[in-house]
């Protein structure tokens, strides 16, 4: 009954809950987006008619919201459970989900490496995948749950 009353009165934690409520039922539509709008020419010839320019922003943009969306979801929603353990790994993977954005910045800044761009996608989805896994409880055996 404690912890149900607490739970409640927490103020903040529904304040974020339902922010990224709200904003978590674009993450369907972005990763479709990110997905679906290929910036290499992969596509069958009928989607042709769309410049590649276009498709490259879409992807490009839908792929930064997508991420960018994981990595807040792991650091301000996921972190606020009571198990301090749990914390501290979920802002650690949204902490590197945000480092491989900035390597993704510099490198296409300054380097133009192009096999970086899937490490860095690669990082940030394992990132992600082990935050889901944790909230997930999959990993209570190990965590002390």
């Amino acid at each position: 009954m404690f912890h149900y009353s607490t739970f409640i009165d927490n103020r903040d934690y529904l304040r974020i809950r339902n922010f990224f409520g709200t904003l978590g039922c674009l993450l369907p539509f972005l990763s479709i987006g990110s997905a679906l709008f290929s910036p290499n020419k992969i596509y069958p010839d009928w989607w042709t008619c769309i410049s590649v320019n276009v498709t490259r922003w879409v992807h490009y943009s839908a792929a930064f919201l997508l991420f960018l969306m994981l990595a807040l979801n792991s650091i301000f929603l996921f972190s606020k459970s009571s198990n301090k353990i749990k914390n501290r790994i979920y802002i650690t993977c949204g902490i590197v989900i945000l480092a491989a954005f900035a390597l993704f910045g510099l490198n296409a800044a300054f380097f133009d490496i192009k096999w970086t761009v899937i490490v860095n996608e690669t990082i940030m989805l394992l990132a992600f995948g082990i935050s889901w896994l944790v909230k997930g409880h999959v990993f209570d055996k190990w965590l002390g749950e």
